[in-house]
């Protein structure tokens, strides 16, 4: 009977392979994948920019126009909105001068290197980890990484500069740790972190000096592509976006914003908000309170959880942020590939997100908001979670 049930976890996880491989076959098995890629909307941008019409660049009539220039010959009714800051429109503007599917395979590449990078530098500033052969496999089944590779988003360096901001904490580089944080400012939301590494640097004075002067270069780098009056509308047009684009996304949104509404869908949005904030802030209190009992590593998973439940919305793609927790509990808690799912939380953060792809996030949700209390008020010491 022992020996019985001992096949359960194998077969489950030949399980969840074989569903990613069918999911990735589902996607380029689509016939029109290459124009629905988040791809077309940063290329939509990063053409606008390119051709020199930047000061429209949150027009959403110019934006359709564009964008079917460069889905063409298929045409978009319904725009897939460009959402995203100047500056990362910029950065893909080299990328508009291939036709659409190339553009794909290259950024489906780009990532893929970016996140095999992203392994390797952990393995190097982490000796444990570089004892753990083939590491590199996890985020090849890691469900939010092949969403980031399917999508075409641009996570993978967020999750970049979230690992060099912990890298910097690990080196008591307080400088340095505002300058990777201003660098968070390719995708606002993650500035949710804010707080939570401010009370981590020793020196808070480098660390604003660092952070601060950072954020008004690349402000100012935003303001020159698209003009002061359109930086200034962006907080506005990214706000009525998320309330528009994301209405009827729910099913495959994981944060505590859009579990609430599933909750208590007769309530008001300002409401929601209201309360996500007020959450947010109580964390903020409780890590301020308790920030001396963490370690370093425990601190920071609780920042990354944080900053990813917080968040408005957030996508399988999002998730991809959970491999630096990961990481983290892996170097302290395994020596070896086959012992790494003896952690029950590197079990629950690992396998938790395939649940978005079959429409049930709030449980991702609640799974890792757990995983967030039981660290935040009840862990002493990350090392024992396993």
């Amino acid at each position: 009977m022992r020996r019985t049930l001992g096949y359960f976890p194998k077969i489950g996880f030949i399980s969840y392979i074989l569903f990613i491989v069918y999911i990735i076959f589902v996607y380029f098995s689509f016939p029109i994948y290459f124009y629905q890629t988040d791809l077309v909307n940063f290329l939509t941008g990063a053409k606008m920019v390119r051709d020199g019409q930047a000061q429209y660049l949150y027009d959403e009539s110019v934006q359709l126009v564009f964008q079917n220039e460069i889905v063409a010959p298929f045409e978009r009714e319904v725009l897939l909105p460009f959402r995203n800051t100047p500056l990362a429109a910029l950065l893909y503007t080299p990328f508009t001068y291939l036709n659409l599917k190339t553009a794909t395979i290259l950024v489906i590449f780009i990532n893929t290197g970016l996140i095999f990078f992203f392994t390797k530098l952990f393995s190097r500033k982490i000796e444990k980890l570089s004892k753990i052969k083939r590491l590199w496999v996890l985020p090849i089944i890691f469900w939010p990484c092949v969403a980031t590779l399917l999508t075409g988003q641009n996570v993978g360096i967020i999750l970049l500069i979230i690992a060099l901001i912990y890298f910097q904490l690990m080196g008591n580089n307080s400088l340095g740790s505002g300058i990777f944080l201003s660098l968070l400012l390719l995708r606002p939301q993650v500035m949710l972190i804010l707080p939570f590494v401010f009370l981590l640097v020793g020196n808070k004075k480098k660390f604003l000096m660092g952070f601060i002067f950072s954020s008004l270069a690349i402000i100012l780098i935003n303001g020159i592509i698209v003009g002061p009056d359109t930086l200034l509308d962006y907080p506005k047009y990214v706000m009525s976006v998320e309330n528009s684009f994301f209405e009827g996304r729910t099913p495959s949104i994981s944060s505590i914003y859009f579990m609430l509404k599933e909750l208590f869908p007769y309530v008001g949005k300002s409401v929601l908000s209201s309360v996500n904030f007020f959450f947010y802030l109580v964390t903020i209190a409780v890590f301020f309170l308790k920030r001396k009992k963490y370690k370093l590593a425990e601190a920071f998973i609780i920042s990354v959880l944080a900053t990813i439940l917080f968040s408005i919305h957030v996508l399988s793609h999002d998730l991809i942020l959970l491999l630096v927790p990961i990481y983290i509990l892996i170097s302290k808690t395994s020596n070896n590939l086959t012992g790494v799912f003896k952690n029950k939380i590197v079990l629950l953060l690992f396998f938790s997100p395939i649940l978005n792809i079959i429409g049930v996030p709030i449980i991702t949700t609640l799974v890792l908001t757990w995983v967030l209390i039981y660290l935040l008020v009840f862990n002493k010491n990350v090392e024992i979670t396993s």
